[in-house]
Protein backbone atom coordinates (compact mmCIF):
# COMPACT_ATOMS: atom_id res chain seq x y z
CA UNK A 1 0.00 0.00 0.00
CA UNK A 2 1.38 3.47 -1.03
CA UNK A 3 0.73 6.44 1.36
CA UNK A 4 0.92 9.62 -0.85
CA UNK A 5 1.67 12.65 1.62
CA UNK A 6 0.57 15.93 0.25
CA UNK A 7 2.60 18.93 0.92
CA UNK A 8 1.42 21.19 3.09
CA UNK A 9 4.10 24.41 2.58
CA UNK A 10 5.20 25.82 -1.05
CA UNK A 11 8.21 27.61 -2.02
CA UNK A 12 8.25 31.67 -1.26
CA UNK A 13 7.68 32.34 -4.91
CA UNK A 14 4.67 30.44 -5.37
CA UNK A 15 3.41 32.12 -1.90
CA UNK A 16 4.34 35.51 -4.10
CA UNK A 17 2.12 34.59 -6.96
CA UNK A 18 -0.94 33.34 -5.14
CA UNK A 19 -1.16 36.85 -3.29
CA UNK A 20 -0.42 38.43 -6.00
CA UNK A 21 -3.47 37.12 -8.02
CA UNK A 22 -5.57 37.77 -5.38
CA UNK A 23 -4.84 41.46 -5.09
CA UNK A 24 -7.01 43.10 -7.99
CA UNK A 25 -9.92 40.98 -6.41
CA UNK A 26 -9.35 42.06 -3.37
CA UNK A 27 -8.75 45.73 -3.65
CA UNK A 28 -11.82 45.76 -6.02
CA UNK A 29 -14.70 44.11 -3.59
CA UNK A 30 -13.23 45.98 -0.87
CA UNK A 31 -13.60 49.36 -2.35
CA UNK A 32 -17.00 48.40 -3.56
CA UNK A 33 -17.95 47.99 0.10
CA UNK A 34 -16.34 51.40 0.93
CA UNK A 35 -17.68 53.24 -2.16
CA UNK A 36 -21.39 51.75 -2.53
CA UNK A 37 -23.02 51.41 0.52
CA UNK A 38 -26.71 50.23 -0.94
CA UNK A 39 -28.00 47.25 0.28
CA UNK A 40 -27.32 44.89 2.92
CA UNK A 41 -26.90 41.72 0.60
CA UNK A 42 -24.43 43.27 -1.59
CA UNK A 43 -21.82 44.17 0.68
CA UNK A 44 -21.97 40.74 2.38
CA UNK A 45 -21.58 39.61 -1.19
CA UNK A 46 -18.49 41.95 -1.79
CA UNK A 47 -17.29 41.45 1.34
CA UNK A 48 -17.54 37.45 0.71
CA UNK A 49 -15.43 38.48 -2.01
CA UNK A 50 -12.67 40.19 -0.16
CA UNK A 51 -12.52 37.17 2.04
CA UNK A 52 -12.51 34.49 -0.58
CA UNK A 53 -9.82 36.73 -2.13
CA UNK A 54 -6.73 36.10 1.00
CA UNK A 55 -7.69 34.78 3.91
CA UNK A 56 -5.40 32.06 4.45
CA UNK A 57 -1.47 31.64 3.52
CA UNK A 58 0.85 28.41 3.12
CA UNK A 59 3.63 27.37 5.08
CA UNK A 60 6.97 28.08 3.37
CA UNK A 61 9.61 25.30 2.23
CA UNK A 62 12.12 24.76 3.42
CA UNK A 63 11.21 24.63 7.31
CA UNK A 64 7.36 24.68 7.35
CA UNK A 65 6.62 27.65 9.07
CA UNK A 66 4.33 30.60 8.19
CA UNK A 67 5.94 33.78 6.30
CA UNK A 68 6.54 36.53 8.65
CA UNK A 69 4.78 40.12 8.73
CA UNK A 70 7.58 41.09 6.83
CA UNK A 71 7.35 38.90 4.16
CA UNK A 72 3.65 39.24 3.40
CA UNK A 73 4.11 42.98 3.69
CA UNK A 74 6.95 42.56 0.67
CA UNK A 75 3.92 40.68 -1.18
CA UNK A 76 1.48 43.34 -0.81
CA UNK A 77 1.74 47.03 1.03
CA UNK A 78 5.52 47.48 -0.14
CA UNK A 79 4.49 46.52 -3.80
CA UNK A 80 1.88 49.46 -3.34
CA UNK A 81 4.19 52.27 -3.36
CA UNK A 82 2.95 55.14 -4.39
CA UNK A 83 1.37 53.80 -7.29
CA UNK A 84 -1.86 52.56 -5.23
CA UNK A 85 -4.24 55.92 -5.82
CA UNK A 86 -4.04 55.55 -9.62
CA UNK A 87 -4.53 52.01 -9.25
CA UNK A 88 -7.47 53.27 -6.99
CA UNK A 89 -8.88 55.34 -9.71
CA UNK A 90 -8.67 53.07 -12.65
CA UNK A 91 -10.58 50.71 -10.28
CA UNK A 92 -13.62 52.83 -9.63
CA UNK A 93 -13.89 53.50 -13.14
CA UNK A 94 -13.68 50.05 -13.70
CA UNK A 95 -16.78 49.40 -11.18
CA UNK A 96 -18.88 52.35 -12.33
CA UNK A 97 -18.66 50.60 -15.57
CA UNK A 98 -19.25 46.57 -13.79
CA UNK A 99 -21.81 48.01 -11.12
CA UNK A 100 -23.66 50.75 -13.14
CA UNK A 101 -22.70 53.69 -10.98
CA UNK A 102 -21.65 57.10 -11.54
CA UNK A 103 -18.74 57.75 -8.33
CA UNK A 104 -17.00 60.96 -9.21
CA UNK A 105 -16.74 62.15 -5.99
CA UNK A 106 -14.33 60.60 -3.57
CA UNK A 107 -10.58 60.99 -2.63
CA UNK A 108 -8.33 58.11 -4.43
CA UNK A 109 -5.89 58.91 -1.91
CA UNK A 110 -8.06 58.22 0.95
CA UNK A 111 -9.46 55.45 -0.43
CA UNK A 112 -5.45 53.58 -0.76
CA UNK A 113 -5.02 54.58 3.01
CA UNK A 114 -8.10 52.53 3.66
CA UNK A 115 -6.93 49.63 1.42
CA UNK A 116 -3.42 50.13 3.50
CA UNK A 117 -5.53 49.81 6.76
CA UNK A 118 -6.82 46.64 5.84
CA UNK A 119 -4.01 45.14 4.68
CA UNK A 120 -2.41 46.26 8.05
CA UNK A 121 -5.11 44.57 9.99
CA UNK A 122 -4.86 40.95 7.90
CA UNK A 123 -1.31 40.48 7.42
CA UNK A 124 -0.86 40.09 11.15
CA UNK A 125 -3.35 37.47 11.53
CA UNK A 126 -2.36 35.88 8.59
CA UNK A 127 1.31 35.22 9.95
CA UNK A 128 0.55 34.02 13.19
CA UNK A 129 -2.72 32.25 12.46
CA UNK A 130 -2.46 31.33 8.77
CA UNK A 131 -5.96 32.23 8.45
CA UNK A 132 -8.89 34.57 8.79
CA UNK A 133 -12.78 33.55 9.47
CA UNK A 134 -15.09 35.50 7.36
CA UNK A 135 -16.88 36.71 10.60
CA UNK A 136 -13.55 38.23 11.17
CA UNK A 137 -13.18 40.04 7.61
CA UNK A 138 -17.07 41.14 7.52
CA UNK A 139 -16.36 43.02 10.98
CA UNK A 140 -13.48 44.58 10.25
CA UNK A 141 -15.08 45.97 6.83
CA UNK A 142 -17.81 47.24 8.59
CA UNK A 143 -15.54 48.71 11.01
CA UNK A 144 -13.31 50.03 7.92
CA UNK A 145 -16.83 51.61 6.62
CA UNK A 146 -17.88 53.23 9.45
CA UNK A 147 -14.54 54.85 9.71
CA UNK A 148 -14.40 55.89 6.19
CA UNK A 149 -18.17 57.36 6.99
CA UNK A 150 -16.44 59.45 9.55
CA UNK A 151 -14.07 60.80 7.62
CA UNK A 152 -16.05 61.71 4.93
CA UNK A 153 -19.11 63.07 6.26
CA UNK A 154 -18.68 66.28 5.19
CA UNK A 155 -18.99 65.29 1.92
CA UNK A 156 -22.12 64.30 -0.37
CA UNK A 157 -22.44 60.23 -0.37
CA UNK A 158 -21.94 59.22 -3.66
CA UNK A 159 -23.57 56.00 -4.46
CA UNK A 160 -25.76 53.44 -7.04
CA UNK A 161 -27.27 55.28 -10.33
Amino acid sequence: MKIRLLEMSIERRKLEEKIDNTTDKLIEHLLMCLLIQDDTNNLNHWSNEVYSSLSRTYSLKPNNKLPSKKLLYSFTIDQFGDILPRWVRGYVSHINDKENTNITDYDAQLLSDYVIKYYEWLIPILSKEGFVESQEVRQQIKSLIQEYNQEIKSKPKVGAV
